[in-house]
């Protein structure tokens, strides 16, 4: 059952898609499952037939039928920063860990697929659960603590080279970064002073941050005497959910 619901849903959704369904298959096919906009034509071909093809594919999967969400870097209206990700997390798993698969299950080897799964779910899970983390900070916003109940969007952020990027950044009415946070979803381990200080150079990065108040977030809390200025794990932000 796990794999074929969602061939079923594909077959109805992309019916008339064929590129649709390549650039889906491209963006669930990554370790990570987020991609940009250049990195999915040179995966589909590279050239101007290949963008087009992805342009007009890109329209269909999120414009059209919701399949695939754009983000944008907090603050930031740059389209040639976009990432792409596919917005079912269930539909992110199936392409990450069951459609390649499909073939040795058929033949009655479901064993190659746990192996896969149990050798790369740690580090997946660690990405996937982000865009469900930042949401939760959203909903839970005005049951916190100032700044943090100021807190009108969240998002993540990334510069343009690839070289800094941050978990999660929660901006005020005016558009400026209130709180800056790190996800981490470990198997056992909690947030600690490494994690910390490597959230706080954002605050030398991320424009218009330097003032801002710092969050842990992972499963398992943080050690004690971290010194953030808020920690929320698993049980908390689970609440985000609850009326």
């Amino acid at each position: 059952m796990l794999a074929d619901i969602a061939p079923m849903n594909l077959a109805g959704e992309l019916a008339d898609g064929v590129s649709a369904r390549l650039v889906l298959e491209t963006i669930g096919a990554d370790e990570i499952g987020v991609l940009n906009f250049s990195r999915i034509a040179s995966d589909l071909g590279g050239d101007k037939a290949a963008e087009t093809a992805v342009s007009r594919a890109v329209q269909i999967l999120v414009d059209s039928k919701r399949i695939v969400v754009v983000d944008l870097p907090a603050g930031s209206r740059n389209a040639r920063l976009r990432h792409y990700r596919i917005a079912d997390p269930y539909l992110r798993f199936w392409f990450r860990f069951i459609e390649p698969h499909l073939r040795t299950i058929e033949v009655g080897r479901p064993d190659l697929a746990i192996s896969a799964y149990r050798s790369s779910w740690s580090s997946w899970r660690g990405r996937a659960i982000e865009p469900i983390v930042r949401e939760a900070v959203l909903l839970l916003a005005p049951r916190l603590r100032p700044p943090f109940d100021a807190i009108e969007s969240v998002g993540g952020w990334w510069d343009r080279k690839g070289v800094h990027e941050f978990d999660l950044v929660g901006s005020g009415h005016g558009g400026e970064p209130l709180v800056l946070g790190s996800i981490k979803w470990r198997e056992r381990a909690k947030f600690d002073v490494h994690d910390l200080a490597q959230l706080a150079e954002a605050r030398a990065v991320i424009p218009g941050a330097a003032g801002a108040e710092l969050i842990a977030l992972a499963s398992h809390g943080a050690v004690a005497g971290l010194g953030a200025d808020l920690v929320l794990d698993a049980p908390a932000l689970l609440e985000a959910w609850k009326q």
